[in-house]
């Protein structure tokens, strides 16, 4: 089994924006909105997925109350990420 290494300061800011990006799509229905685009592909080409099956499942979880849960958990984590890589670069300076 390998160890896991501690990420670097730019990995940590990316990973930050990363999960700041996965909550305002699911603020602002992005997932609904890819679910649309991949149902008219399926019906074109009639091969669905794992991954579609993923954005759909995601698409339904915008629909409810519990949206703001996600997003409120999402951007925690990416203001926890992106503080944690602003100090791992002032330390590393």
């Amino acid at each position: 089994m390998s160890k896991s290494r501690e990420l670097k300061w730019h990995e940590e800011i990316f990973s930050g924006i990363i999960s700041a990006a996965f909550g305002f799509t699911f603020l602002f229905n992005g997932f609904s909105y890819l679910t649309s685009l991949f149902i008219e592909d399926v019906l074109e080409k009639g091969k669905p997925t794992g991954q579609k099956a993923l954005v759909a499942l995601a698409s339904l979880l915008e629909q409810g109350w519990w949206k703001y849960l996600i997003v409120l958990v999402f951007l925690f984590v990416a203001f926890l990420q992106i503080r944690n890589g602003i100090k791992k670069y002032k330390i590393k300076e």
